[in-house]
């Protein structure tokens, strides 16, 4: 779920300068300095709400809305080393955006994805050791 979010994202921030770009990649950065217990009891609230207390899918959310972020601000900085030039060839040749996007831009940002998955992975894993005995029953 992730990869299909944050690659797409990633490649317009990096590739577009658009309105509001510092910004968003500055909220991408302070997302990173909050501790999801520091949130515990507006997401328990909405949890609440929601009726989604005690539920796998839960900690999958909540992980998955944290660790996005992170796998943006890695792969922006991935696919920003890429140079343009061979996507615009492309591009001319008849590709659309998704289609350079696939054969062109990520063949050399692979080994960004292959990190953000890995630490995305691994924080997860982390996190939902230690949280799902605390909000889950067996």
């Amino acid at each position: 779920m992730r990869r299909t979010r944050t690659v797409p994202t990633a490649y317009y921030t990096a590739r577009v300068r658009y309105r509001g770009r510092r910004l968003f990649l500055l909220l991408v950065l302070v997302t990173q300095t909050f501790q999801p217990t520091s949130l515990l009891v507006g997401l328990y609230r909405e949890f609440y709400q929601l009726d989604m207390l005690n539920s796998v899918w839960t900690l999958i959310l909540c992980n998955a809305a944290f660790n996005l972020a992170f796998a943006v601000w890695i792969l922006t900085a991935y696919i920003s080393s890429v140079p343009v030039e061979p996507e615009e060839a492309a591009m001319l040749d008849g590709l659309g955006w998704l289609g350079a996007l696939r054969r062109v831009v990520l063949p050399p940002a692979l080994p960004g994805v292959v990190t953000a998955v890995i630490f995305t992975f691994i924080s997860a894993w982390n996190e939902s050791r230690s949280c799902r005995w605390r909000c889950c029953s067996p």
